[in-house]
């Protein structure tokens, strides 16, 4: 008898334990769990789905426009993201100075414009270029003065004439 009630003892420990420990988590279990593993590297619909619950279910606790919103759980995540694209840039910065020095004649000649080598600043893209339109800024700008939108462009097309190298004929 005391066999079957060992047997018995045991089922009804194993009865007790949860089966998915993830369906016993309320919104801040699953809240800390999903920045744990966007922290270890999955994307957010990868974390989102190993808790059972989809990205748009987590994107309204950091969403300012949702009555859910949660102002230190949007903060903790974008400083994750951050950290990541910090990281991803780095290991971007270094595969391109490697692939660079095995000699990508393209990348060679991209790093020594980002390095600002002499020489190469010609080789530089501008910052802007284009005609800047008076209409386009009055649909960008529409609580600044026309005058003074056309006083800003005046300025800018000057400035730009003086950035024009002197070519002798």
């Amino acid at each position: 008898m005391s066999d079957l009630a060992e047997r018995l003892e045991a089922l009804q420990e194993l009865n007790s334990i949860p089966l998915d420990p993830i369906a016993e988590l309320d919104d801040g279990g699953l809240k800390e769990r999903y920045l744990e593993l966007i922290h270890a590297g999955y994307i957010p619909p990868e974390a989102a789905e190993q808790l059972g619950k989809t990205g748009s279910w987590f994107r309204k606790f950091r969403s300012p426009k949702s009555h859910f919103y949660d102002a230190e759980f949007a903060e903790r995540y974008e400083a994750i993201q951050d950290e990541h694209k910090e990281a991803l840039r780095g290991r971007l910065e270094k595969a391109g100075i490697e692939e660079a020095l095995r000699g990508n004649a393209r990348l060679i000649e991209k790093w020594l414009m980002v390095l600002n080598s002499p020489g190469w600043e010609q080789f530089r893209p501008q910052n802007f270029q284009g005609e800047i339109n008076i209409e386009k800024l009055q649909l960008l700008l529409p609580d600044i003065p026309t005058e003074m939108l056309q006083q800003m462009r005046e300025v800018i097309v000057q400035n730009r004439q003086r950035e024009l190298p002197v070519i002798d004929a």
